[in-house]
């Protein structure tokens, strides 16, 4: 097989991988975060958070052990099997009312979906430079947009008319489907890992040696961290007005899935459009300008909050952290060794992703418990402004990394 065909084969397997992961999350997500209201309500939130970040600990420490045994698309194989068979248990289970499983779906639901994500672009942030990276990802997110918002405005009249349980039961399809077209994508287009890094100790706490040792990544970090505990902020604030505006489940799940679809329609716009906005204002630009929209948003949600402010600044939070934001961030991980794009990442982008919630989950334990939740959007604007005060530092440290002439010009 020539390496033109190899190529043509590895970019038609990942928009078709992009599209069926969004896919799957798009019908998973409004469909299980309404059971979970129905089931606990949003005073839940909070402790589901906790729980879910603390399984994501366990689970990033099995998956680094993997990662320097199974080459990448090999890996994503075996985690797309085993998230299909542990949904599908977990549908049979909610149908007897095992207790505890809408806490355990909620939990596999963002599980599942960060580390496919990630081991997306882990495997891509090692086979296109930035040149290329800025216009690719800026695809892929198109691809996986439009399988979100078919998914989204899908979910609605799926729940309606076979309950939002049922629904699950196309998530199980869709990742089966994903898991046997990755099969030969593996065989062909797989890559091979450094021979320094199959040698190595394969660990958690070696994973945790690689980001201590870089400052870059140390900043990255506290960096994720920040910017989830604000989106987590803001998914509480959206959660709470639209529990009290649709008490009824399947209602909820219809306009959470509409909401969702706007999410999915702007960030298909979005990506659409992401080549060519990295290309004209580069990087940094981007990495700053998106926490500045976002505290405007957030500005107008506290002089005027309801159901129309908060859609608006969950949509803003969501459409821009999935868009031009992803990939800027990406492409920070590229002239990275390949240590810190896969042991490095997976403790930046899986576990601290993750973490933020617990963050955001004691913050809001914390109002609860003093009647003052409408002090969150104050707070979420504090962490805003860290959000900025952090990016600039990282921006430095990248530009000593990669001029804007090599941004522009490396192949």
């Amino acid at each position: 097989m020539t390496t033109k065909t190899i190529k043509i084969l590895q970019l038609t397997f990942l928009f078709a991988l992009a599209f069926l992961i969004m896919f799957s999350y798009g019908i998973a997500r409004p469909a299980i975060e309404s059971l979970f209201l129905k089931a606990h309500t949003s005073k839940a939130l909070p402790d589901v958070w906790i729980y879910m970040s603390l399984t994501m600990i366990a689970v990033v420490a099995i998956y680094n052990i993997f990662l320097p045994k199974v080459r990448l698309i090999k890996l994503y194989v075996i985690i797309t099997a085993l998230s299909t068979t542990i949904l599908f248990f977990m549908i049979l289970a909610a149908k007897i009312s095992f207790p505890g499983i809408y806490y355990l779906l909620y939990i596999w639901k963002d599980i599942y979906v960060i580390i496919l994500v990630e081991l997306f672009y882990s495997y891509t942030n090692s086979v296109f430079p930035i040149k290329q990276a800025r216009w690719f990802y800026g695809f892929f997110g198109t691809v996986a947009a439009a399988g979100a918002v078919v998914a989204n405005f899908a979910v609605g009249p799926i729940a309606k008319s076979m309950g939002s349980l049922n629904s699950l039961w196309f998530v199980v399809i869709t990742l089966f489907i994903t898991a046997l077209i990755c099969i030969p994508f593996s065989l062909y287009c797989d890559i091979d890992m450094p021979e320094s890094f199959k040698n190595k100790k394969a660990n958690i706490f070696e994973a945790l040696k690689v980001v201590n040792k870089s400052s870059y990544l140390l900043l990255f970090l506290f960096l994720i961290c920040v910017v989830q505990i604000t989106i987590t902020l803001v998914d509480f604030d959206f959660n709470t007005i639209i529990e009290k505006i649709y008490p009824l489940v399947d209602e909820r799940t219809n306009v959470m899935g509409n909401i969702y679809g706007i999410v999915n329609s702007a960030t298909f716009v979005l990506h659409a459009l992401t080549g060519v906005i990295l290309r004209l204002t580069g990087i940094p630009l981007i990495l700053i300008g998106v926490p500045l929209l976002l505290a405007s948003s957030l500005a107008v949600f506290i002089a005027l909050p309801g159901f129309l402010t908060v859609a608006v600044l969950k949509i803003a939070s969501k459409a821009f952290d999935y868009t031009i934001f992803r990939s800027a961030r990406e492409c920070l991980y590229i002239p990275l060794s390949y240590e810190e794009r896969t042991q490095g990442k997976s403790i930046v982008d899986m576990i601290v992703y993750r973490m933020g919630k617990v963050g955001a989950s004691l913050f809001v334990k914390l109002f609860i418990m003093l009647n003052a939740a409408v002090l969150v959007s104050w707070v979420t604007m504090i962490f805003i402004g860290i959000w900025i005060g952090l990016t600039t530092f990282i921006i430095k440290r990248f530009r000593k990394i990669v001029s804007r002439e090599e941004e522009m010009n490396l192949k």
